[in-house]
């Protein structure tokens, strides 16, 4: 409970500073598939935590996109075969890494929150190893950062958008 109001009230700290104007929590709502989304704006968010790192990803321009973080722990990789595509996991087993393991996971994490669906879908058919995953009528484009102890994944529908850190310590 505490992360998750530790994620409205960043979610509304960075709709403040785009939009200046107060979000209140009355003004989270969810889709049929339980995204969140903000009633009567044009914004598109997202917001993962691990640890003690909350991430927030918005666009102003309509994109869909979903944000995914992993504080990097090790981990034994033999219990995860069936959720990876077999060229992540030969990749994954090949190098022996916790980097690779976490990278692949938290793009798997944000395509699927960016499409809506959450971890609903057979996560062993989402193939995470190339920077874009064609679905449907959309490309997601996917962008990876090693922040620290952390991992982090964007992934998101406009090709070439730019991405700003903007990094808010408490």
């Amino acid at each position: 409970k505490t992360n998750a109001t530790s994620c409205k009230l960043a979610g509304a700290g960075a709709y403040n500073i785009i939009k200046n104007e107060e979000l209140k929590f009355e003004d989270y709502k969810r889709d049929k598939n339980n995204k969140p989304f903000i009633q009567d704006s044009t914004l598109n968010f997202n917001i993962s935590h691990s640890g003690k790192t909350i991430l927030c990803a918005i666009s102003k321009y309509n994109i869909q996109l979903g944000i995914d973080v992993e504080e990097i722990k090790n981990i034994d990789i033999k219990g995860f075969n069936n959720v990876f595509h077999h060229n992540e996991f030969n990749g994954i087993t090949q190098t022996n890494s916790n980097d690779l393991f976490y990278k692949y996971w938290t793009r798997k994490e944000a395509y699927t929150k960016a499409i809506g669906s959450g971890i609903t879908i057979p996560l062993d058919k989402i193939d995470t190893t190339k920077n874009m995953i064609s679905e449907s009528n959309n490309n997601y484009y996917l962008k990876s950062y090693k922040i620290n102890k952390y991992y982090c994944s964007l992934a998101y529908t406009k090709k070439g958008s730019k991405v700003n850190w903007i990094e808010i310590k408490f």
